[in-house]
């Protein structure tokens, strides 16, 4: 579990990075901080959708769950940036409450610490969010 709360904490990194660098060019590229927030979140939302694709136990429906999420995910690169990332906040808050309610029914195996991670991590991602939707608003 060290691993896995290790590996998940650092995959925070770019989106605090990215928004250090919101409206300048990051680390001297041409790709903006804003640009970097939005395709890094996509990505994260785009894997978290895929840990959906096998069926569970009886629910089936979660191989259409995956692809319709991991779709809308990638609706949000073509939105502008304040519309990307509040349907990726929507999105995240999904993913987090569909993984919870797989584990209640028992479609889904996790531990309480698990959960409680998961929990952590994407509070953080959604206040990560947040933050940068005010930035762009600010900036207008």
């Amino acid at each position: 579990m060290l691993l896995k709360r290790t590996l998940g904490y650092l995959g925070l990194l770019p989106f605090v990075i990215s928004l250090l660098f919101v409206n300048q060019t990051v680390l001297g590229s041409i790709v903006y901080g804003w640009q970097s927030f939005i395709v890094y979140s996509i990505a994260i939302a785009s894997f978290l959708s895929g840990t959906y694709w096998q069926p569970y136990k009886d629910c089936k429906k979660t191989s259409i769950i995956s692809n319709v999420l991991c779709v809308l995910a990638f609706i949000a690169f073509f939105l502008s940036p304040v519309g990307s990332a509040a349907l990726l906040v929507i999105l995240f808050f999904f993913l987090w409450r569909f993984e919870r309610l797989l584990t209640q029914s028992q479609a889904l195996t996790r531990t309480k610490e698990y959960l409680a991670m998961r929990s952590q991590l994407t509070l953080a991602v959604i206040l990560l969010h947040v933050i940068f939707i005010l930035i762009m608003l600010a900036d207008k």
